[in-house]
C-alpha cells in the first residue's frame, strides 16, 4: 500500500524528470494574422484576402458585390493595388460572366497605366493608357455604334493629373468641342458646326476669376456676341455681321438682381451715340439716367429720372459748338414734364436763371428709343459678384 507521503515523493521525482531546465521554453503562439481572411466592405456581399507572409498586406482579393458583380484584385508588396479585374453578374440564361472593366496601375497606386471599362454588351466603352511618364490618353465610345465620342490628354503635373486637351465627336465622327489648356492657365473650349466652323468659344482664366464667352457669325470668324465676366461685373458687346460694334451692356452686380446696367449704343462708325443708365428697384429695372453724345464722343444731352418715372425730372443740353462742351443749360421740370427753371453755364462761369410755369406750355420731350428697356440674352452669372471690387 502506497501512502500519500510515498505519492508525493514519486510526484515530485517525476517532475524532475519531466521537466527540462537546461534551457527557456519557447512560447507558441496562435497565428494572430492568418493568410486567408474574410472582409466587409460597403457594397460587397463578402472579400476573401489573401496576404503576403507579413499577414499585413494585402497580396490578392476576390469580392462578391450585392449587385452580382464580382471583382478581383492584386496588389503589389507595398499594399498598393496592381490589377483589377470585375465581372457582370452572372447571365441568367447561360451563368456567364463577361468583363466589365480592367485596370492595371503604377506602384504609386494612382496612375493607370491601363484602365478599360465595358459596356454591359461587352463592347468598349471607356480606356486610359499611359503613353509616357507625364502623359496619358483617355477615350470615350458611343454605345453600339463605337465611334469615338471624346479624346482626352492629361499631363502630370505639381498638382497631379490635368486635363490639357478634348476633343469631343458626333456619333458621325464630327468634331463639336475642343478644349484646350493653354500655357498661362488659361482654359480654352469651342464649339463647332456640322462644317467644322466655330460657333462659339469659352475661356476662364487660370484662377477661374475671369470668365469670358464669343459667340461668331455662321461665317465662323467674325464676332457677334463678346461676354467678359470678372467679380466687379458683366460686360455683353454686340457687333454687326459686318464686326463693328452695334451696343454694349454692362452689369454692376448680379446679373437681373441688384446693382445697375448701362447700354450703350453705337453708330456703324462705333460711335457712341447715347447711353441708357437703369437702377434696379422693385424686383426690376428703372430708367435713372441717359446720356446723348456728339460724334466726337461728348456729351451733348443729360437726361435725370427719378422713382422710375419716365417723365424726366431735369436735363442739360450743352452747347454742340462748343469744342470743350462746356456751355450748357439746366432745365428742371414739374412731375408732368412741364419747364419750371433754366440756368445757364458760360464754362465754369454761371449765367442767368429763368423760371417758367405750366401756363408756358414749355414741356420736355425725349426720343420713345431713349426710353426703350434692351431686349438682350441674359448671360450667366460664372463669377460670383463681389461688392467690395466693384467699379460704383
Amino acid at each position: 500500500m502506497i501512502t500519500l507521503s510515498a505519492v508525493a515523493a514519486l510526484s515530485a521525482v517525476a517532475a524532475f524528470f519531466l521537466i527540462d531546465y537546461s534551457e527557456k521554453p519557447k512560447p507558441r503562439f496562435f497565428p494572430e494574422k492568418l493568410e486567408f481572411r474574410v472582409e466587409l466592405h460597403e457594397d460587397e456581399a463578402v472579400r476573401n484576402v489573401q496576404y503576403y507572409p507579413d499577414g499585413l498586406t494585402p497580396m490578392h482579393a476576390i469580392a462578391d458585390h450585392k449587385d452580382g458583380k464580382l471583382s478581383e484584385y492584386w496588389y503589389y508588396d507595398n499594399g498598393k493595388v496592381r490589377e483589377a479585374k470585375t465581372l457582370s453578374a452572372p447571365d441568367e440564361e447561360t451563368a456567364k460572366r463577361h468583363l466589365l472593366r480592367e485596370a492595371h496601375v503604377a506602384t504609386d497606386g494612382v496612375t493607370y497605366q491601363s484602365d478599360v471599362e465595358f459596356f454591359d454588351d461587352g463592347t468598349k466603352w471607356k480606356e486610359t493608357v499611359l503613353v509616357s511618364e507625364d502623359r496619358t490618353e483617355r477615350r470615350v465610345f458611343y454605345p453600339l455604334s463605337g465611334a469615338l465620342q471624346s479624346d482626352q490628354k492629361l499631363s502630370k503635373m505639381r498638382v497631379g493629373w490635368v486635363k490639357t486637351e478634348e476633343k469631343i465627336f458626333s456619333e458621325a465622327g464630327l468634331l463639336t468641342s475642343l478644349f484646350t489648356l493653354l500655357e498661362d492657365g488659361s482654359r480654352v473650349t469651342k464649339a463647332f458646326d456640322e462644317t467644322g466652323k466655330v460657333t462659339s468659344i469659352v475661356t476662364w482664366d487660370q484662377y477661374s476669376s475671369r470668365y469670358k464667352e464669343d459667340w461668331l457669325y455662321p461665317d465662323g470668324s467674325t464676332i457677334r456676341r463678346h461676354l467678359e465676366q470678372a467679380a466687379d461685373g458683366t460686360e455683353v458687346k454686340e457687333n454687326r455681321e459686318d464686326g463693328t460694334l452695334e451696343r454694349k451692356l454692362k452689369w454692376a452686380g448680379d446679373i437681373d438682381k441688384s446693382g445697375v446696367l448701362i447700354v450703350t449704343r453705337y453708330n456703324g462708325q462705333e460711335q457712341e451715340v447715347f447711353e441708357q443708365y437703369f437702377m434696379f428697384r422693385d424686383g426690376q429695372y428703372r430708367i435713372w439716367n441717359i446720356s446723348v453724345h456728339r460724334k466726337d464722343g461728348k456729351d451733348l444731352r443729360n437726361i435725370y429720372f427719378d422713382n422710375g418715372s419716365t417723365i424726366p425730372t431735369s436735363d442739360v443740353l450743352y452747347d454742340e459748338s462748343d469744342p470743350a462742351a462746356r456751355d450748357r443749360v439746366l432745365r428742371q421740370f414739374d412731375e408732368n414734364g412741364f419747364l419750371t427753371e433754366t440756368k445757364t453755364w458760360r464754362g465754369a462761369i454761371s449765367g442767368k436763371v429763368e423760371t417758367f410755369t405750366p401756363k408756358d406750355n414749355i414741356r420736355v420731350t425725349v426720343p420713345d428709343e431713349y426710353l426703350v428697356f434692351p431686349i438682350y440674352e441674359n448671360p450667366p452669372q460664372k463669377v460670383p459678384y463681389n461688392p467690395n471690387r466693384g467699379p460704383y
